[in-house]
């Protein structure tokens, strides 16, 4: 090797159709009491997990991805313009999910019973790729095609020749997923299953690679 070196760095895209909904969804159990309430969110799990039996969900579907119990305060300004912290009561947060394979009919008959849950859930779609190493291979064969082109391009301007390639720096976790976020409006428990018609947009990823040629 002479010591001469072009780096370029290529950029890979790609895009494919959803196959997975995941359905998000957070609860929220408010009381003066430390106990009380961690038994207003326990009920409120259970009310929620009964409404996705309904569905066919089994208790393991429904997945907590966050646990957690704050206390809550508001400043309160007394008769000399003072502000001191008022002691509200304890607030349980609890995030959850369940994912399954794309289906409206299923999709919407699920998100009518959340939205008539007595544990009032609020909840989000997102539509996902079930399993990302495939199109994360297809990125990274497109960057490595996008980073040669280019060097091929400025080999060229530069009346230089490539040699072999010296290394090549890649990270899977830099992969970027947009789109999979999905905004719907609250529903009604008198809403109509069939109005729930979702056609997603393709998922779009892209990812960079930096590869390092020796110039003869």
């Amino acid at each position: 090797m002479n010591g001469r070196m072009i780096t370029v760095k290529g950029k890979g895209c790609t895009s494919a159709p959803p196959d997975w909904v995941k359905i998000v969804m957070n609860m929220e159990a408010k009381s003066l009491k430390y106990e009380k309430t961690l038994n207003l969110a326990a009920k409120q799990l259970e009310q929620l997990r009964k409404s996705l039996e309904e569905h066919g969900f089994d208790k393991k579907d429904l997945k907590t991805t966050s646990f957690n119990v704050d206390t809550s305060y508001r400043r309160v300004e007394d008769e000399n313009g003072d502000y001191k912290r008022v002691f509200e009561g304890y607030t349980c947060s609890q995030n959850l999910y369940v994912g399954f394979e794309i289906d409206n009919k299923r999709l919407g008959s699920t998100l009518l019973s959340l939205s008539c849950c007595k544990s009032k859930p609020e909840f989000s779609i997102r539509y996902q790729l079930k399993d990302k190493k495939i199109i994360e291979e297809e990125i990274l064969k497109n960057a490595i095609a996008d980073a040669t082109n280019k060097a091929k391009v400025i080999a060229g301007a530069a009346d230089i020749s490539l040699g072999k390639i010296i290394s090549i720096d890649y990270s899977w976790s830099e992969v970027k997923f947009i789109r999979e976020n999905f905004e719907l409006m609250e529903l009604s428990c008198k809403s109509s299953l069939e109005s729930i018609d979702i056609e997603p947009d393709e998922i779009e990823a892209s990812d960079t690679v930096s590869v390092v040629w020796e110039i003869k």
